[in-house]
């Protein structure tokens, strides 16, 4: 049976005893599952493990770049980037690439726009992706501490493969300047009341976050119908694009004294039967109800996110759920007067990446350059898309396009 799918793609299965596939799989022989070739091997674990490697990767991780952020090309606490990441194709031939999916190893750390396009790469070239993945860590990331990835990728013909990479973290006076986290357009509240509703039987929580892949488990739940009355609320949304979708929810809440695993959320595909709690299970949030989990969505579908507390005993009545990776509508621009009278201060939400400021001299101006984009690279203050101080006059207007 299956053990772990480990994070090279191997696959790490148990045999009691191991000499049972000694005849028809001999030590170090290489062998083809499908189009990957996998070498098997029996050394190493307890002695009772025999496990396979993946040793043609069509493509190899070469190298990734930090855009926006503060900058400094190093991931700090409290801050929100895009990143772009390189691959480099190892076949004579061209490859290309029908899906990427990023996902955050390191808790702290959650990857706020996790697919991306990558143009054809040519044999024995390196590409970047067309489309910037985009992360944010959270301000509890310990300074100095690197941020690890995995990236998903599938490859037409070949299959599906992972590599995973750290991004450099900053030290010291680095990680004094912080960004703030990328926004999401999803944001909802809810509150525990004595008329909210109870579970027939509740989830007993366990391990880390679920991921995009490879998906978790359903948490088992109490075995029987219980008195014990464990209140929880949904929350409803729809992917309406034509792409399945790669989504994050986070769930906060600031009681003092209440403990991380307070509240919990669980995912569902469509609508749940309460008394058959793994149908249509898509993710939740581990043992530690605090940390960001994320799920796949099929397009098209509606979806609900069920927030439940871990006890009768309600310690923390109040919380917010963030959603993340939902197609948003487009953001909408503030202008501001700056410093000096000639100078404005033009902000956007981080939660809609990929649009550039545009400015006009006037709405009268017609054509296809009547807006024209405005040389000036945005921050990111309190996580939104900022440019200072450029220069306005009483005919100027702006907007983002993409």
């Amino acid at each position: 049976m299956v053990k772990a799918l480990n994070r090279d793609f191997g696959l790490a299965l148990i045999s009691e005893p191991v000499q049972r596939f000694n005849a028809s799989t001999p030590e170090g022989i290489t062998r083809k599952l499908g189009d990957v070739t996998v070498r098997a091997t029996y050394v190493g674990g307890d002695g009772n493990d025999f496990t396979l490697t993946v040793t043609n990767l069509p493509l190899a991780f070469s190298s990734y770049r930090l855009a926006e952020g503060n900058g400094n090309q190093t991931v700090e606490p409290d801050e929100c980037n895009l990143m772009l990441v390189s691959l480099r194709n190892r076949r004579g031939t061209a490859l290309t690439i029908t899906n990427a999916l990023l996902c955050a190893i390191t808790p702290g750390a959650a990857v706020t726009v996790a697919s991306a396009t990558y143009p054809s790469i040519p044999a024995g070239a390196v590409r970047e992706n067309l489309t910037p993945f985009q992360f944010r860590t959270d301000p509890t990331l310990p300074c100095g501490r690197p941020v690890g990835f995995e990236l998903i990728f599938g490859v037409q013909g070949e299959g599906e493969f992972a590599v995973a990479f750290e991004v450099i973290a900053g030290e010291g006076e680095d990680c004094n300047h912080p960004t703030g986290g990328c926004e999401s357009c999803f944001v909802v509240t809810g509150q525990f009341t004595t008329n909210a509703p109870t579970l027939v039987r509740f989830h007993n929580f366990i391990g880390g976050p679920a991921q995009c892949f490879p998906p978790k488990r359903c948490p088992e739940t109490n075995g029987y119908s219980s008195s014990i009355a464990v209140p929880y609320l949904t929350h409803t949304f729809t992917n309406s694009t034509t792409n399945e979708l790669c989504l994050t929810a986070q769930l906060r809440f600031a009681c003092p004294g209440a403990p991380t695993n307070a509240l919990s959320a669980i995912a569902y595909l469509g609508t749940n039967d309460y008394h058959g709690s793994c149908v249509n299970y898509l993710g939740d949030t581990g043992a530690d109800g605090t940390q960001p989990f994320s799920f796949r969505v099929p397009a098209g579908t509606n979806f609900l996110i069920l927030v439940s507390a871990r006890a009768t005993n309600l310690v923390c009545p109040n919380y917010t759920l963030e959603l993340i990776g939902l197609l948003c509508p487009p953001p909408r621009l503030h202008v501001a007067k700056g410093i000096t009278p000639d100078k404005v201060f033009v902000q956007w939400s981080t939660a809609s990446p990929g649009f550039s400021l545009q400015v006009t001299n006037g709405l009268r101006a017609s054509g296809p350059n009547a807006f024209t984009n405005l040389n000036a690279v945005p921050a990111i203050v309190a996580g939104q898309y900022t440019v200072t101080n450029p220069t306005s006059s009483a005919r100027q207007f702006f907007r983002l396009a993409r």
